[in-house]
Order: C-alpha cells, then structure tokens, then sequence
C-alpha cells in the first residue's frame, strides 16, 4: 500500500498535478487506513497540502464516486486518487457526466490493476498489486502458523502501470453545471 501509493502521488506530481484528491474505499477497513496513511505521507513527502474537502471514503464500487467527485470538482481537484479499480471506473463516468475529460481536465488513478483497468475508456493508470503472488504468500503464511513454523515479513513491490488516464496538468478545470 504505502509504496503502490507513493508512486501512484509521485507520478501525479511529477505531471504537474499539486491538488491531488483522494477517494478511498470503506472507512475502518484495514485496507482502506492502510492507504489513506500511505496517501498523507506521500503528500507530506511531497510538501503537498491535504485538504479536508479532498479526502473521502466511499466503498470499493464504482457508486462511490458520485457522491464524492463533484465536490472534488468543485474544490479544484486536478486529479483523483482512488482506492482501487472500481472506485476510478466511477470517477471516470462521474467526471464524464460532468463535462469534464479524463485526462485532459482531470487525472485518474487506481490500485490494484483489476482486469477491467485496461479496457476503460481511457485505459486506467493504476498501482498493479501481483494478485498471484498475494495468495502464494497467504498460503505459506497460514501453512506456517497452522505448523508452528517461524516466518518473517514479505514483502511483495508494487508497481506504477501508466497508461492514458492521467496526462501533464492544465489549470483547475471550471466546474460545469449538470444539465
């Protein structure tokens, strides 16, 4: 989570992105504050200001994202982080229903690299977590408790997988009425 996030901010800066929010999944879910600390880190490391109105928590589904995105909108949000696939498969038509194009008003990221992330439209720019290797690790984990055999940490990298979602920043797109 903290490096998926990490470079997930870091791409987004790097393109010139400075108002970056942020939609999570389920509130009090381990996932979910896993990833908000790994996001207010990465802006703190990125002398970024996190702002109330640009951090939200929806659940992992794509519903999520319209009760959230205006508001980001309207705070001047250049991109949208989110806290996995389906959340930014939302975003993408929330953002659309708007007005507003992805990415050329506003950026949009994922997490997870789920299938679907590179049949939207644009293709998702995402944080690919190794599904298979998640679940070799889960094995050997609980083989090794149910054994009473000692194990250490693993650590599996996440990686950045860009695509046509997210492109270099313009000025704060104006906010459109819906019609």
């Amino acid at each position: 989570n903290s490096e998926g996030i990490e470079s997930a901010v870091d791409h987004l800066y790097q393109l010139g992105h400075k108002k970056i929010a942020f939609l999570n999944g389920s509130l009090y879910s381990m996932v979910s504050e896993k990833r908000y600390q790994a996001y207010l880190d990465a802006m703190k490391s990125h002398n970024l200001p996190v702002e109330e109105d640009m951090v939200a928590h929806g659940y992992y589904v794509a519903d999520s994202a319209k009760y959230h995105v205006p508001n980001f909108l309207a705070a001047g949000a250049t991109a949208i982080l989110c806290g996995n696939d389906l959340i930014a498969s939302g975003v993408i038509t929330e953002c659309r229903l708007r007005g507003f194009s992805v990415p050329d008003d506003i950026s949009v990221v994922g997490f997870d690299d789920l299938p679907l992330s590179a049949s939207l439209e644009p293709p998702l720019t995402t944080v690919r977590q190794e599904r298979n290797e998640l679940g070799k690790c889960a094995y050997v984990v609980l083989n090794s408790l149910v054994h009473h055999i000692p194990f250490c940490r693993t650590q599996i990298r996440a990686r950045l997988i860009e695509r046509e979602s997210t492109a270099r920043c313009q000025a704060a797109p104006e906010i459109k009425p819906l019609a």
